[in-house]
């Protein structure tokens, strides 16, 4: 008797700790991307800079995924951001911005963690360009966390190129959550439910 309660104690625990794990994440599995390629990010971050040593909208992408998809990622994300060039920091910064628009809703004390830790990075481009993003989150205009949250930081309004990928549509609702922003121009929403623009124009009230 003692050892089926035993079982039946441990079985409990481990589904508390996968459910622990599912919400650990902010993409759901099918939006995932593979754990392999996780990993693999995490065993060696600089090989994402030097595939993609102009930034641009594929490192915005696969920042945004990953960080999305796992937060031990975050770290090491934001911790590229000292060998990056100017590009790669917009990128990571446009990357890092809407991963927290997207963790929002499932997990909202991630998204937290996202926005403290490009305030507290030295990389002006990644806050100019994860203001873009969030003009209602204030993250310190240069090197430190400042304001509160409802509150634009300087060049909050303004134009930047991103893609947003098929896991756009998880962007877009967290979007609508914050009716203080308009993500407007060239957006569309396909019958798959992925996103896709080439210009994002980000505006606070």
């Amino acid at each position: 008797m003692l050892i089926h309660r035993a079982i039946r104690a441990l079985a409990g625990l481990a589904l508390l700790v996968s459910a622990g794990a599912a919400e650990a994440a902010c993409y759901d599995p099918r939006q995932a991307l593979p754990a392999e390629t996780v990993s693999g990010f995490v065993a060696d971050p600089a090989g994402l800079l030097s595939r993609h040593p102009d930034g641009g909208a594929q490192l915005i992408s696969q920042v945004r995924d990953l960080v999305a998809s796992d937060p031990a990622t975050l770290q090491p994300v934001v911790g590229l951001l000292g060998s990056a060039n100017g590009n790669q920091q917009s990128a990571i910064g446009s990357g890092l911005g809407q991963a927290y628009r997207i963790c929002l809703r499932p997990d909202q004390a991630f998204a937290t963690q996202i926005q403290l830790a490009v305030a507290g990075s030295a990389s002006n481009p990644a806050k100019d360009a994860y203001a873009l993003i969030n003009p209602d989150t204030a993250i310190g205009a240069a090197g430190g966390a400042g304001g509160s949250a409802g509150t634009g930081i300087g060049g909050a309004t303004g134009s930047t190129s991103s893609s947003v990928g098929p896991f756009g549509a998880a962007l877009a609702n967290n979007a609508t959550d914050n009716p203080g922003n308009n993500l407007t121009s060239g957006m569309t929403i396909s019958s798959a439910g992925g996103l896709s623009t080439s210009t994002t124009t980000v505006s606070g009230q």
